[in-house]
């Protein structure tokens, strides 16, 4: 692989990251916005009764969970999770 490919794949990558740090960023926003961003939240719904069961698997949990802990370290500039 040459230098320039190596650095026009560089080059791609740091803009896929950034972009992906933006669009990251704004879905936090919106989560937030709205109240979404709470698993305390959903916890008291469930606990209150008003569902009878949970509007998220496990994994789709687990899902938001990880956007929020990638966001975190994109935000900080970490190179490792």
């Amino acid at each position: 692989m040459s230098n320039a490919t190596l650095a026009a794949e560089f080059e791609a990558y740091s803009q896929w990251r950034a972009r992906l740090s933006g669009t990251i960023a704004e879905y936090r926003h919106w989560l937030n916005r709205e109240d979404l961003n709470n698993l305390e939240l959903i916890q008291s719904v469930l606990e209150s009764g008003a569902l009878r069961t949970f509007p998220l698997s496990e994994q789709e949990s687990l899902v938001c969970h990880g956007e929020q802990v990638i966001a975190n370290a994109v935000a900080m500039g970490e190179n490792r999770l």
